[in-house]
């Protein structure tokens, strides 16, 4: 029996794909991002909102993600670990929507996981976001236990309803909130590199972003992949917190090092 040779990308991260039915264009990024990961990656971790939404679980029926869904299955036949941490607008993705896919989606919304070096914590992002309060107790009720059961039960033509409806409730109001509030807070990255993270990675905001904390530890903010397909990767045998910038075609460049908050300050000031 052949041995597979090693793979050159140990970890693949991307964030926020939005996907819906009629983004073709974002389906067949998403199926060749799937395909590499197939070919070279030893896992990939997908860090929320790679559905614009998902409720009820009937999406897995819907005929234009058959193929990205069958892209699902052969990366992981390939070889390739799919891990899903759900975020805001794909938080009812379950395990049994999963398991049909080859995803792993774990019980919580974080995970600690050794990447680029040293342990990470891995979630969608939306959970540093505490300075936003409406958005925290909104979040609360909608991701309770009533209201997850409820939703699998709606219509399975109530989805796409709902989710234009959210898209433009949220293209009308984020913009409309003070920078303030819609802000990562630095206390609550600090909190997880207290718990034992040398790195804290997410996504959400929709913006790349990598600086050291004064207290020590770096936030990794992963770009949007919805823009351009960006993600980042991890070769193996890199050295420690060398990171790389990843294209749908294959292409990867390096990621420049965290920044200091006080470098950024500093740029910003001259």
């Amino acid at each position: 029996m052949t041995q597979r040779p090693e793979r050159p990308w140990r970890t693949v991260v991307a964030a926020d794909l939005h996907l819906t039915p009629a983004d073709g264009e974002g389906i067949a990024r998403m199926e060749a991002l799937l395909a590499l990961a197939g070919e070279r990656a030893e896992r990939l971790f997908l860090l929320g909102d790679v559905f614009d939404l998902w409720l009820t679980g009937a999406e897995r029926t819907v005929p234009q993600f058959a193929p990205l869904f069958a892209a699902f299955r052969a990366a992981r036949a390939a070889g390739c670990a799919l891990l899903f941490l759900p975020g805001n607008r794909d938080f009812n993705f379950t395990r049994e929507d999963g398991a049909p896919l080859g995803i792993d989606v774990p019980g919580s919304e974080e995970l600690d996981v050794e990447f680029a070096g040293g342990r990470a914590r891995l979630l969608h992002g939306d959970q540093l976001l505490t300075d936003d309060h409406g958005y925290q107790f909104l979040k609360r009720v909608v991701r309770s236990r009533p209201a997850r059961w409820l939703a699998r039960r709606l219509p399975p033509a109530l989805p796409l309803a709902v989710g234009r409806r959210l898209r433009r409730y949220s293209d009308r109001t984020v913009p409309r909130k003070a920078g303030h509030v819609v802000r990562i807070v630095p206390e609550a990255v600090a909190a997880r590199i207290a718990a034992g993270a040398e790195r804290v990675v997410c996504g959400h905001v929709h913006r790349f972003e990598r600086r050291t904390l004064p207290g020590g530890g770096e936030l990794l903010v992963v770009p949007p992949f919805c823009d351009a397909g960006a993600f980042v990767v991890e070769l193996r045998g890199a050295a420690p917190g060398e990171l790389w910038l990843g294209a749908p075609d294959g292409r990867l460049e390096p990621l420049a090092p965290a920044v200091s908050a006080d470098a950024r300050q500093a740029g910003a000031d001259g």
